[in-house]
């Protein structure tokens, strides 16, 4: 599979109170650093590459626990720090029709692929989770670990 190619460099306010945002600046700098990793889990949350010219306008909302937290763009990778264990739900429109179910520990990775799947109005947002293997080589992360 095509690597993501483009990653933008953003610190994004935290909007709840046990969440917080930061993207990564390249692939070239590998997963987010373990540290202090027994007191958050990270939530990888990306669209995979397509090309400039044809990738849809149109960015997919992220919600965590009923909160946006990000809107993401085509060939983008957006790395959450949970900071509270349990179950949190995650979905990529307002109604919660697309809410996944993620049982959190610290210390663990979790990665969502987002797309956007072709409609008459736009289209619809759409989520998946993927084990970290997957996830790692998707985005370019793994880097013969």
């Amino acid at each position: 599979m095509k690597k993501i190619a483009i990653v933008t460099l953003v610190l994004f306010a935290s909007v709840s109170a046990f969440s917080q945002t930061k993207t990564i600046a390249s692939t070239d700098s590998g997963s987010l650093k373990k540290q202090d990793s027994l007191h958050f889990a990270v939530f990888y949350f990306y669209r995979a590459f397509i090309p400039k010219m044809v990738a849809p306008i149109k960015k997919v909302p992220i919600y965590v626990d009923d909160s946006l937290v990000y809107n993401l763009k085509a060939n983008t990778l957006v790395a959450i720090k949970i900071f509270k264990e349990g179950k949190h739900n995650v979905c990529v429109d307002k109604d919660g029709e697309t809410t996944i179910v993620s049982k959190i520990k610290f210390g663990n990775e979790y990665f969502y692929k987002c797309g956007i799947v072709p409609g008459l109005w736009g289209g619809k947002p759409t989520i998946e989770t993927v084990t970290v293997k997957v996830g790692k080589e998707e985005t370019g992360l793994l880097k013969d670990e």
